[in-house]
């Protein structure tokens, strides 16, 4: 298999599809047992037992399908806390504990001996498979280890309760927020809600040393942490529209207070803007705190997960939700989650590991019965439900296919892989990188900026080839080391929010994409998406008027017009915004022809620490020639011609003719495409 479209974790690994722990291989004998009959005829003959606690998935095999902890047919440590350790002898809990207790291991002892007799059956009873020996010494140590650390700092005084409020600086009343907490050592703690009305919801992913996100989104009430003594740094924010706040404090042997304020230098919801997440990989019950902590007015979860090709979300729903309402969550007047939508990532292929990549459909009305491949149904059965087909990522190996066989609607300029922290696929699908273009790449593969501009550029590729995808933004928060909302897609709504009003703007292209900056842009009087056709033969100007906002400075800003830089603006005014902010004004004449059809968007650039930087991209605007379409450039032609043949010849024998012929009906329409010639006509 091409080294390019590999799955994200390591592959060969047994990770939980639903909180992407590591695995433990289980035999038949064990899922017999444990398992009931109806949930065990959907698992392989083997898989594999998710050790996580509170993840409801018990066990799960090769394709993905899942066993949830109400599959079982009886409660199974560490599931069940209060279930034994031991399933042979009922070893549990509460007789470590006494053992703990009364100074000596008498318990784990005569258990240890009982465990290496011919008697014991953990082999089968224990829902790992294995012998229960490892896990009752682990867990006697994890207990006496607490014991004695709780010794010393009741001894040492040394622990204390920090309590919080995090406030709005201006109206003084409590906010959303999301809270890092690090200690000076480098380790990360977590706060919960002081207030039981309250919520705090946990992201703690780490990537790799430098792509690690460890945050409490937190509801607008007091919040309170359990610290050891010692100095910790604090960082909260809240969305994009107020400005980050830092505070050092010292943490000693009494409990302690702090009051965070946090200031906003923009007020997007006052110049009607509303913001939104397309792409989301968290249980709608765990949302509400972070969508209000990030401020995202819309957020579309992908409660229907499918990864393996011919399964229906019915049948292989790796979100592990069972049954998903269409009706909005509504937790304010201006924040809400349309819960019903739908994830095809498909990284198996008929029981063998073959990815084909990935497709999503949000603001479904009704669960979709259709497996993939073919995809053609999919696309049918979605927009007649009023639902918008999003590309997701420009590499995966079949994305240049779906783009015409299924009309996608929407393209993800701030992808999932473009995150707060540091980037960290610079290897992913390296081998599918645009051969024009000059994308950046380095000794380990895509820099930041690489992987960003090559989003941009097969955007762009795809506009010059008729397709009027419009841009979004999806994190896949919950799956990767990203606050949701890092990269947000923006809709104007001049009447005020409405859900069903933000989709319509969302398709129409009423928007821009941000990770920081914020565009407000008219083009010759109208808003971004607008379509302008052109009769006669003189030149005119698109004249884009109106500023661009930012917290740090713009390093740029550019005008693309059919795919190429027309103009670039170089440290442009930043002018001071009130009280914090900047903003730059936007005059400027592009010039549109006579002879051609063009498309316009405007971007621009923050640049932050070394090889860092935060963009935004708007959507696009038309000027149609009649009998003059825009037209891609040779080499962009050749690269997705290119695309579908390779995938025809790597898919020939694991797909069937059908689902081939969809390969073949979008290498028929791409190849009826005329290329512009030298002059870009």
């Amino acid at each position: 298999m091409n080294k390019a479209f590999v799955k994200e974790q390591e592959e060969g690994q047994p990770y939980c599809p639903r909180c992407k722990s590591l695995g433990e291989s289980v035999g038949k004998t064990t899922l017999d047992a444990l398992l009931k009959p109806d949930a065990r005829r959907q698992l392989a003959e083997t898989a594999s037992f998710c050790s996580f606690p509170t993840c409801s998935v018990a066990y799960f095999d090769a394709f993905d399908r899942t066993a949830d902890v109400s599959d079982l047919v009886k409660s199974v440590y560490p599931k069940d806390a209060q279930a034994p350790i031991c399933p042979c002898f009922g070893l549990t809990i509460e007789d470590i504990e006494a053992d703990i207790d009364e100074g000596t291991p008498q318990r784990v002892r005569a258990h240890r001996a009982k465990a290496q007799s011919p008697e014991a059956k953990c082999s089968v009873l224990a829902a790992n498979g294995k012998s229960c020996i490892p896990e009752v010494q682990k867990c006697y140590m994890r207990l006496l280890g607490a014991v004695l650390l709780f010794a010393t700092l009741l001894s040492s005084t040394d622990a204390a309760e920090l309590r919080g409020e995090i406030r709005d600086a201006e109206s003084q009343q409590l906010v959303a927020a999301r809270l890092m907490i690090q200690h000076a050592d480098g380790r990360w703690f977590f706060a919960k809600s002081a207030d039981p009305r309250g919520s705090a919801v946990v992201l703690d992913r780490e990537r790799s040393k430098t792509s690690v996100e460890k945050h409490t989104c937190l509801t607008a009430h007091p919040f309170v942490a359990e610290l050891p003594a010692g100095k910790y740094t604090l960082t909260i924010e809240r969305g994009k529209e107020y400005l980050t706040e830092t505070r050092e404090i010292e943490v000693k042997d009494q409990p302690s207070e702090v009051r965070i304020n946090l200031r906003r230098w923009i007020n997007m919801a006052e110049r009607r803007w509303f913001s939104g997440d397309t792409h989301v990989h968290r249980p709608v019950e765990e949302l509400i705190a972070p969508m209000l902590a990030e401020d995202v007015n819309v957020v579309l979860p992908m409660t229907q997960w499918v990864t393996t090709s011919h399964t229906t979300p019915a049948v292989g729903n790796r979100s592990g939700v069972k049954s998903v309402s269409n009706q909005l969550v509504v937790a304010d007047a201006t924040h809400v989650i349309h819960p019903l939508n739908t994830e095809y990532e498909l990284f198996t292929v008929g029981k063998k590991s073959h990815t084909l990549g990935a497709v999503l459909a949000i603001n479904q009305q009704e669960p979709f019965e259709l497996g993939a491949p073919p995809v053609a149904p999919i696309a049918q059965t979605a927009h007649k439900q009023g639902a918008l087909l999003d590309l997701e990522k420009h590499s995966w190996p079949w994305s240049m296919m779906i783009v015409p066989v299924m009309n996608v609607d929407l393209f993800e300029l701030s992808n999932n892989h473009i995150w707060r922290t540091e980037f960290a696929f610079s290897q992913w699908t390296i081998d599918t990188k645009l051969p024009y273009g000059n994308i950046e790449t380095n000794a380990a593969g895509f820099t930041e900026w690489g992987w960003t501009d090559f989003g941009f550029q097969t955007y762009y590729t795809l506009l010059n080839c008729g397709f009027r995808l419009r841009p979004t933004a999806g994190t896949a928060f919950g799956v990767h080391p990203t606050p949701l909302g890092f990269g947000r897609v923006y809709v104007e709504l001049p009447d005020g929010f409405r859900y069903a009003d933000w989709i319509r703007g969302l398709d129409a292209g009423r928007s821009f994409v941000t990770t920081g900056p914020m565009l407000f842009a008219k083009f010759n009087g109208q808003p971004a998406g607008s379509k302008f056709q052109r009769t006669g033969d003189e030149n005119s100007l698109c004249e884009v008027r109106g500023e661009i906002t930012s917290i740090h400075p713009l390093d740029r800003i550019e005008v693309i017009v059919n795919g190429e830089i027309a103009q670039t603006l170089k440290s442009p005014a930043n002018k001071p915004l009130g009280a914090a902010g900047l903003s730059t004004p936007l005059k400027i004449d592009v010039p549109v022809s006579a002879s051609r059809s063009q498309w316009v968007v405007i971007r621009a650039f923050e640049q932050h620490s070394p090889g860092r930087f935060r963009f935004v991209h708007s959507s696009p605007v038309y000027f149609d020639v009649p009998g003059k379409p825009v037209r891609p450039r040779p080499e962009e032609l050749k690269y997705v011609i290119g695309r579908i043949e390779q995938e025809l010849a790597r898919n020939k024998d694991l797909l069937n003719e059908a689902e081939l012929d969809e390969y073949r009906s979008a290498l028929k329409t791409y190849r009826a495409l005329e290329p512009s010639d030298a002059a870009g006509k």
